[in-house]
């Protein structure tokens, strides 16, 4: 698994090759499971907790495919954006302007600024 550009993660398994078959699988859950999955999943794998990834996934590609989310065959709990599910505003300093969430933008929020500033963090006085 690489996310965004750190350092290539890997968790390697052991066991017979046909355990690990996905030709053998019906679907590749990623984020989140139905009910009665997760609850069979849950007895089979001795899971302790089926808790659901939070956050936001976007460009995500698997070997350089892109995986559109909304073309998937089943959904559970898909939002588009991430307003809901993550404060993309914690921790922003838009230097006395106000962050807001904006699934439009790249980084997912806005900063709207004060009277005489602008830039992406109004970090630039506006003499205009």
């Amino acid at each position: 698994l690489k996310i965004d550009d750190n350092e290539l993660q890997a968790v390697a398994n052991s066991g017979p090759k046909e355990t690990f078959d996905l030709a053998t699988k019906n679907y590749l859950y990623i984020g989140g499971l139905p009910a009665a999955v997760a609850s069979r999943a849950k007895a089979a794998f001795h899971l302790k907790q089926t808790l659901s990834f939070k956050g936001c996934l976007s460009d995500f590609h698997i070997n350089d495919m892109v995986i559109d989310f909304d073309k998937a065959e089943r959904k559970e709990k898909i939002l588009d954006g991430c307003i809901n599910s993550v404060d993309l505003c914690r921790g922003v300093q838009c230097n006395g302007g106000l962050c807001v969430a904006n699934s439009a933008s790249s980084s997912g929020y806005t900063c709207r600024c004060p009277s005489g500033y602008k830039g992406i963090h109004c970090q630039q006085r506006n003499f205009s």
